[in-house]
């Protein structure tokens, strides 16, 4: 059977770290994504995660997230 799978998108280092170990521990796969142009090529990939933690404010492109949210 498969793990779920979480995309756990965040710009800081640090976060998305103790946000990996903290999702592997509960029985997560888990993949990253660091910046707005990541996201959107990791959400393009197949099989979709089935779930996404979205850091809102993303650098550079403050509306990705915001925007993502309510699709």
């Amino acid at each position: 059977m498969l793990q779920p799978s979480i995309l756990l998108v965040e710009d800081d280092t640090t976060t998305r770290m103790i946000l990996d170990l903290i999702c592997k521990k509960a029985g997560f796969q888990t993949r990253q994504a660091a910046d707005a142009p990541s996201f959107i090529a990791a959400i393009q990939k197949r099989p979709l995660p089935d779930a996404v933690v979205l850091d809102v404010e993303l650098p550079g492109n403050v509306k990705i997230g915001r925007a993502s949210c309510r699709e």
